[in-house]
């Protein structure tokens, strides 16, 4: 009988001791889960309801087209119908005016820099009567080039109203600017140029070649012929071009002394991105030769 009490008594005890661990527990497990979610968290959205991915709106996303590569940019601007109010600023802003002759095919436009303004906002009474009013150019997004100079014709750029300038081309470069509608090319040499092979490939391509050999000694001499022939307005559009930037950078610098009435630093500023180098042993004599020019005017 006392055994049988014993038993018992163990029994309840084993209970009571599974009991209390498992309200123990069942409490602690119950408290952290409280803390837990008493935590801040931050606010994540439900997910799409569609498996499908779609672009913003107002997005355009066909690609543009690729550009070509041989595409000469113009010289001359198109004509606009739009009307405008007469410009008030300088002369050098004004827009320019339509070709005289209607029946022409218009000739494409280049944005690039244009000629800078003449000294202490003047402009020359010659300057004025030997070419036609620039255009003024458009803000550029990023540089010439970047803008970038068009393939097979190095150094090309803009000079002025229907004029560019730039490197000799290669025979690509000739058919970009025959289907861009140029008329004529201006070579300057030295004494050892090959001009017969480079109207055998003008022949055919239907531009007038007009070949002009640079010296120091002949500097007087070329420069006269030189503004002449850019301020023909027909023979526009017309590239210039030379072998190595020399002899085209040498004339425009004097040209920008002359016709432009640019000061000696604006001048040799503008020459320098048409091809004149900043220093060289065949420069010295270059120079030398147009500064006794300018003093001798």
């Amino acid at each position: 009988m006392i055994l049988r009490r014993q038993q018992q008594t163990t029994r309840w005890s084993t209970l009571a001791g599974l009991l209390i661990i498992g309200g123990l527990a069942g409490c602690c497990k119950h408290r952290c889960f409280s803390e837990r979610n008493r935590d801040p968290r931050p606010y994540l959205p439900p997910p799409p309801r569609s498996p499908y991915l779609l672009p913003p709106a107002n997005v355009p996303t066909t690609p543009a087209p690729p550009a070509s590569e041989n595409i000469v940019p113009p010289v001359i601007p198109p004509a606009d119908s739009r009307q405008y109010m007469a410009p008030s600023g300088p002369s050098w802003l004004a827009p320019p005016t339509t070709p005289a002759n209607p029946g022409d095919r218009p000739p494409p436009e280049i944005l690039l820099p244009d000629a800078l303004p003449p000294a202490n906002g003047g402009s020359s009474s010659q300057s004025q009567q030997t070419r036609p009013s620039p255009a003024v150019p458009a803000p550029s997004s990023s540089s010439p080039s970047s803008t970038a100079n068009p393939p097979h014709l190095p150094g090309y750029t803009r000079v002025k109203y229907g004029v560019a300038s730039g490197r000799r081309p290669t025979l690509d470069g000739f058919d970009a600017l025959q289907r861009a509608g140029f008329r004529t090319v201006v070579y300057l040499h030295g004494p050892q140029a090959d001009l017969p092979a480079l109207r055998q490939i003008l022949a055919p391509r239907r531009l007038e070649l007009i070949s002009l050999e640079v010296t120091p000694e002949s500097l007087p001499q070329t420069i006269e012929q030189f503004n002449a022939i850019v301020a023909d307005a027909a023979r526009q559009p017309m590239y210039v071009f030379d072998d190595d930037g020399l002899r085209a950078g040498i004339l425009w610098y004097l040209h920008l002394r002359i016709v432009d009435a640019l000061n000696d630093d604006a001048a040799r500023i503008r020459a320098r991105s048409l091809g004149l180098p900043e220093h060289g042993e065949e420069l010295t004599p270059f120079l030398l030769a147009a500064q006794r020019y300018l003093s001798q005017r």
